[in-house]
């Protein structure tokens, strides 16, 4: 099984709705934190790439400028 390639939401949609009724309250609430959390990490991870994407292009200019 290959569960990279499709999306969190895409994930859980493929779960029936009586499978989810199965899943004790508590489980369920530590599913939506984690998710929560990939969520914000992702991000995170997208705007420190960003960033680093932005100073490797300042470090080039400035280490082309300086000799």
């Amino acid at each position: 099984m290959r569960h990279l390639e499709k999306t969190v939401p895409e994930l859980m949609a493929a779960i029936s709705p009586a499978e989810w009724a199965q899943v004790p309250d508590s489980v369920l609430e530590l599913i939506y934190e984690l998710v929560g959390r990939m969520d914000r990490v992702e991000q995170e991870i997208a705007e420190l790439r960003t960033e680093n994407e932005l100073l490797k292009e300042q470090l080039a200019r400035t280490s082309a400028n300086s000799s």
